[in-house]
C-alpha cells in the first residue's frame, strides 16, 4: 500500500495560491499535475473544466514526493470558492481541498472600517465644509465612490456596493449649513448582507436631554402606518434627544422618495424566501443612534418585515446607553446577545500578524560521545546545569487527577525551598505535562502562593477553606473541564477550523486553550522560548519577528521538558505481519522544551521498520515546517525552513502531550477494514475506553481527526529528508513517569512523581490482584522502567490489547532486580500507614532502547495512594467528604451521564473539594519526606 496522495491549501493572494502536496515516490516523470477550479470539485464529465494547471514535476528530472508550491493563478474573485485537485496519470483524481477567498478583514473588521468611513467623512471632510445639502451630498457620494473603487482597499474589505443613500441631514436651526446626519446602505455583491452606517454629531440641540420619553411613544411615531407595537414595553424610556434622533433618521431623511423602513420594506420583499442579515453601525453619537435604530427596526419588523426572513445585527462604538436600565435590558435580549455571536469579539484563533515567509532556525545534531553541555543548550546556564542545581522532577500522566496532584507536590517543594533552590528541571507527561506548562509560562504578576494555593495543615481543613479556590488558583480550571462546558467550545472549533480553513487536527488543542490556557491569558496564538535572551537571538535572526510574539518561562523557574510520542505508522499491513504481530503503530520518544524539540536517538535506517527520524533537536519556534533545502550554515547550526501555517503554542505542545484516546485514530487508520465491524468490537471494549469515546462508532475516526499532527524532518541528510506529517499523541503511550529527559541531562537525584490510578495491590473487577495494570502490586508504569510487564489482556478486552501489543513497549533503563525492592518498600510504607516514597540508587541500563549514557542515579518514587497519617488529622466532617477512590480518581469521563456529550475528549472534571484535598494530600506527603530530601540536597547541592 502506498503512502497517500494528497494536496493541501495553504494561502493566496490576488492571483496565486499556495499548496503543499504529498505524493507517493519521487515523480520521475510527468505523471501527477495540479488544477484550479472554480466551485467545488466536478464530477469525471466536467473535470476538463479546470480554469488553470501545471505539472507537479514540470521538468520530469524527478522531484521530491511532497513540498510546497506558490502557483500562478490569475485574478481570483473575493467571496468565490475554489478548489485545487492533485491528478496522477490523465484523469484520476487522487486529492482535493477547497477554499473560499476571504478578505484579510474579517467580519466584524470590516463593519467596523465602514462605520470608520462614515464617521470620518462627516467628521473630518463634510463637517467643515459649509453649503446647501445638495452640493454636501454630492461631494460625499464622490468621496465614497473613490474610497469603495480603491483596489487597495478592496483586498482587505471586499466588495461593497451602495444600496442606499448616502443621505445628509441638516438641521433647520443650523446657521452654518453644515451637515448634522450623515446615513447609506451597502451590501456585499452576491449576497444577502447589507450595513446600515451611521454617523451624527452634536449640534445646536442637545442629544442627550435629561428628559425622557416613553418608548412606546417613541416607536409610534417610527411606525409605518400607524401600525402596531409590541406590548411587553412598559417601563422602558429613551433619551429625548435620542427620539429626536431616531425621528429624523427613519421619518424625515430620505433618498429617492423612500425612508428608511419602506426601502427596507421593499428590498426585503424581492427575495422573500432568502434569509437577509441586516447589520447597523455608528461609533459615538452615530453609535448611539445605531444601537437605538437597530432596536427599533426589531420591534417594529412585523411592520416592514412581514415575510420575517431578515434578522437583525448591531455593532456600536464609543455611545452611551440611549435610555434607561429597562431600555438597555431590552438592548441585551433583543440585540447584544445574538450580535456578539454574529459579530464576536475575540474569535478562539486569533490570527497572529503577518509573520515572515521563512524562518532562520538553528539545529543541533546529537553525538553521544560529546559532553552533555554541548548536546543541550540549556546546561550551558547555570540554573539548568545538574551540578548546581541537582534535582530533576518528573510529573506523571493522569489526566485531571495528575494535574491537581502535581499543585500540592510543587506546593510543597516551593514550601520547602527546593523548588527556587535545587530543582534544575521538571518534566512532565499528559495530564503532568499540563500542570507543568500552565505552572512554567503562567504570568509573574500571580504569586505562587495563589497560583498553586496555600499549605494548610490537615487539622486546619474546614469545609469552607476545601472549597475555596482563588480566581487565578491552577485548579480551579480542573472543576470546568466537563463535556457540557467542552461540547460548546468543541463546535465553535469546528466552525472556526471550517470557516477560516485550519486543520481540523488542531481542535483539541484550541479546546485545552480555552479551558486551561485562558485564564491566565496564554491563549493567544504565539510561540514559546526560554526568556529575553533567547528571544533576542532568535529575533535577531529573523527581523519579521519580535518579542510580542512569544511567551517566556517565569522567572527562576526549573527549566520544562513536555514528553510526547511520534507515532510513525506503518503502511503495509502485511508487510508488518511479516515482522511481528500487534498493531501498526511504532512510537519514538519525542520532547519539547523552551529552546527546541526533537528526539536524540537517530532511526535513520531503521531495519525493524524503515522511519527516518531522530537526530537532534530544531528550535521550537520553527516546528511544524517543511524541511530546509539545505544547512545554510554549517558551522553555526542554521537552516532556513518555510514558517510553518500555524505557530506551535503552548496548547499544542499540551495537547500532543496529552491526548490518549488519539491512539485510536492512526490504528483505525491502518486497518480501514475494521470500520465496518466498528458496530461489533465497540461492545467488547473495556467500559472506560467507552467511556471516553461516547460516539456512535460511524463517527469515531472523524471524531478522533481532532488530535494533533503536525510535520516534522529528521536531524540528518538537512535538505535530503522530506517533512511528513505525523501523529504527535500522548506521551503516556510510550512511558509514562517524564523521567526520560532527566536521565538524558544525568540529574544525579530524581523525584518521580507517579499520580496514576492504580492502588498498591490494586485488584481487578473480580476482586483479584491486576496482573494487567500492576506487577507485584505496583503499577506496570514504573515495573517497565525494570523490565517487567503485566499479562496480556484477553482478546475480549480489546481496547486494553491493541495498546498492550506494541513490540516498541521494551522501555528498560533499570537493572530488573532492584524492582523488587521498590516494590516491598512501597508496600511496607502503605502496610505502617506512612507516607508512601521509597528512596534507591540505580545504574542506568547501558544497552537501554532510549541510548541513555549509564551513570548512577537516586531516584525518591512518591506513589499516589492515601496517606493515612494525613487522613488520621483530618477533623470528621472533612474525613467523610473524602470520595470512595479517593485518592486515585478513575481517568474515565466522570461527568454525569446527562453532561456526556464530550466525544471523544476523556474531560475528567473534578469538584472544588476533590481538587483540593487532593492537592493538600500530595502537599503532605512531600513535606513528611522533608528529612530525606534535604539529605539529598545537602549530598549533592554545589
Amino acid at each position: 500500500m502506498n503512502k497517500p496522495y494528497s494536496i493541501t491549501y495553504f494561502s493566496h493572494t490576488a492571483n496565486t495560491v499556495t499548496f503543499q502536496y504529498t505524493c507517493p515516490d519521487n515523480p520521475a516523470e510527468q505523471w501527477e499535475w495540479w488544477a484550479l477550479y472554480k466551485g467545488s470539485v466536478p464530477e469525471y464529465k466536467d473535470l476538463e473544466k479546470y480554469l488553470t494547471w501545471g505539472w507537479i514535476c514540470p521538468e520530469k528530472k524527478g522531484c521530491k514526493s511532497s513540498g510546497i508550491k506558490t502557483v500562478d493563478v490569475g485574478n481570483l474573485t473575493i467571496g468565490e470558492t475554489y478548489s485545487l485537485a492533485l491528478f496522477k496519470w490523465r484523469w484520476e483524481v487522487v486529492g482535493f481541498e477547497g477554499f473560499t477567498v476571504e478578505t484579510p478583514f474579517n467580519l466584524r473588521r470590516q463593519v467596523l472600517w465602514l462605520s470608520g468611513v462614515c464617521d470620518s467623512l462627516l467628521s473630518q471632510d463634510i463637517e467643515t465644509d459649509a453649503g446647501i445639502s445638495e452640493q454636501l451630498q454630492q461631494k460625499i457620494q464622490t468621496k465614497l465612490n473613490q474610497v469603495f473603487a480603491n483596489s487597495q482597499l478592496k483586498e482587505l474589505v471586499g466588495q461593497w456596493d451602495m444600496l442606499w443613500g448616502p443621505i445628509i441631514y441638516q438641521s433647520q436651526i443650523s446657521q452654518q449649513h453644515k451637515c448634522d446626519h450623515l446615513m447609506y446602505v451597502v451590501q456585499k455583491p452576491n449576497t444577502t448582507q447589507c450595513i446600515i452606517t451611521i454617523a451624527g454629531k452634536s449640534s445646536d440641540y442637545r442629544w442627550f436631554s435629561e428628559n425622557f420619553e416613553d418608548w412606546a411613544t417613541c416607536l409610534k411615531s417610527l411606525s409605518m402606518n400607524q401600525g402596531s407595537i409590541p406590548k411587553d414595553i412598559d417601563d422602558i424610556y429613551i433619551y429625548k434627544g435620542a427620539s429626536i434622533g431616531l425621528n429624523i433618521l427613519m421619518n424625515q431623511m430620505t433618498y429617492e422618495g423612500q425612508t428608511l423602513l419602506s426601502w427596507l420594506q421593499s428590498y426585503t420583499e424581492k427575495s422573500p424566501q432568502k434569509e437577509m442579515e441586516i447589520i447597523v453601525t455608528g461609533h459615538e453619537h452615530g453609535g448611539v443612534l445605531s444601537a437605538s435604530l437597530a432596536l427599533a427596526l426589531v420591534e417594529l419588523q412585523q411592520q416592514w418585515n412581514h415575510q420575517g426572513n431578515a434578522k437583525v445585527f448591531a455593532l456600536s462604538t464609543g455611545g452611551v446607553t440611549a435610555g434607561n436600565r429597562k431600555f438597555a435590558e431590552r438592548y441585551h435580549e433583543k440585540l447584544e446577545i445574538p450580535s456578539l455571536k454574529k459579530l464576536p469579539k475575540e474569535p478562539l484563533q486569533t490570527q497572529l500578524k503577518e509573520l515572515p515567509s521563512q524562518l532562520q532556525a538553528k539545529y543541533y545534531s546529537y553525538e553521544p560521545s560529546q559532553p552533555k553541555e554541548e548536546q543541550f543548550p540549556e546546561l550551558k546556564i547555570p540554573r539548568y546545569n545538574p551540578q548546581s542545581y541537582p534535582f530533576g522532577v518528573c510529573f506523571s500522566g493522569g489526566g485531571t487527577r495528575s494535574l491537581s496532584a502535581c499543585i500540592g507536590q510543587m506546593r510543597a517543594l516551593k514550601e520547602l525551598g527546593l523548588l527556587d533552590n535545587a530543582v534544575g528541571a521538571i518534566s512532565g507527561v499528559s495530564g503532568g505535562s499540563w500542570f507543568s506548562v500552565m505552572a512554567s509560562y503562567a504570568p509573574e504578576d500571580i504569586d505562587d502562593s495563589t497560583l498553586l494555593g496555600p499549605v494548610i495543615p490537615p487539622n486546619q481543613l474546614t469545609p469552607e477553606n476545601t472549597k475555596a479556590m482563588d480566581e487565578f488558583f491552577m485548579g480551579l480550571p480542573v472543576t470546568k473541564m466537563t463535556g457540557k462546558k467542552a461540547l460548546p467550545l468543541l463546535e465553535d472549533d469546528e466552525k472556526l477550523d471550517k470557516s477560516e480553513g485550519r486543520s481540523i487536527h488542531y481542535v483539541y488543542s484550541q479546546l485545552l486553550n480555552s479551558l486551561l490556557l485562558k485564564k491566565f491569558n496564554l491563549d493567544k496564538p504565539k510561540f514559546f522560548s526560554l526568556d529575553e535572551n533567547s528571544v533576542k537571538q532568535i529575533t535577531d535572526r529573523n527581523p519579521g519577528l519580535s518579542s510580542d510574539d512569544f511567551y517566556t518561562m517565569r522567572s527562576n523557574r526549573p527549566y520544562l521538558y513536555v514528553g510526547t510520542c511520534l507515532v510513525y505508522q506503518e503502511d503495509d499491513f502485511w508487510q508488518y505481519l511479516n515482522r511481528h504481530l500487534g498493531n501498526p503503530l511504532v512510537l519514538k520518544r519525542f520532547e519539547y522544551n523552551p529552546l527546541y524539540v526533537g528526539m536524540p536517538q537517530n532511526y535513520q535506517g531503521d531495519k525493524l521498520h524503515d522511519c527516518q527520524v531522530g537526530g537532534g533537536f530544531l528550535e521550537t519556534f520553527a516546528f511544524g515546517s517543511l524541511e530546509p533545502n539545505t544547512s545554510n550554515n554549517a558551522e553555526e547550526n542554521t537552516v532556513t525552513v518555510p514558517t510553518p501555517k500555524y505557530p506551535f503554542t503552548l496548547s499544542d505542545a499540551m495537547a500532543s502531550s496529552g491526548a490518549a484516546p488519539g491512539y485510536w485514530n492512526p490504528i483505525l487508520d491502518a486497518y480501514p477494514w475494521i470500520y465496518p465491524w466498528l458496530p461489533y468490537i465497540y461492545p467488547l471494549l473495556p467500559s472506560s475506553v467507552k467511556s471516553w469515546l461516547n460516539v456512535d462508532p460511524s463517527d469515531l475516526p472523524s471524531s478522533l481527526e481532532v488530535f494533533p499532527k503536525f510535520n516534522y524532518w529528521p536531524i540528518f541528510n538537512i535538505g535530503k529528508e522530506q517533512a511528513k506529517p505525523y501523529r504527535f499523541l500522548d506521551g503516556a503511550g510510550l512511558e509514562n513517569t517524564g523521567i526520560i529527559p532527566l536521565l538524558f541531562r544525568q540529574y544525579p537525584v530524581i523525584l518521580v512523581f507517579s499520580n496514576t490510578s492504580i492502588k498498591i495491590d490494586h485488584q481487578d473487577k473480580n476482586g483479584q490482584p491486576d496482573t494487567v495494570n500492576a506487577v507485584d502490586g505496583i503499577s506496570e508504569d514504573i515495573a517497565r522502567l525494570f523490565g517487567h510487564k503485566g499479562d496480556l489482556p484477553t482478546f475480549c478486552d480489546l481496547g486494553n490489547w491493541l495498546g498492550k501489543a506494541e513490540l516498541d513497549l521494551d522501555i528498560q533503563i533499570f537493572p530488573k532486580e532492584k524492582f523488587q525492592a521498590l516494590a516491598e518498600g512501597l508496600k511496607q510504607k502503605k502496610a505502617n500507614k506512612e507516607p508512601i516514597y521509597f528512596k534507591d540508587t540505580y545504574t542506568i541500563k547501558p544497552d537501554n532502547p532510549f541510548g541513555i549514557p549509564s551513570y548512577e542515579v537516586t531516584v525518591v518514587w512518591f506513589y499516589l495512594e492515601q496517606n493515612e497519617e494525613w487522613e488520621d488529622k483530618l477533623p470528621k466532617n472533612i474525613q467523610q467528604k473524602l470520595p470512595d477512590d479517593f485518592p486515585n480518581y478513575s481517568n474515565a469521563a466522570q461527568d454525569s451521564a446527562s453532561d456526556k456529550q464530550h466525544k471523544v475528549i476523556p474531560f475528567l472534571d473534578l469538584s472544588p473539594e476533590e481538587v483540593n484535598l487532593l492537592a493538600h494530600m500530595t502537599c503532605q506527603t512531600v513535606l513528611d519526606a522533608k528529612d530525606t530530601l534535604e539529605e539529598l540536597k545537602n549530598q549533592f547541592k554545589r
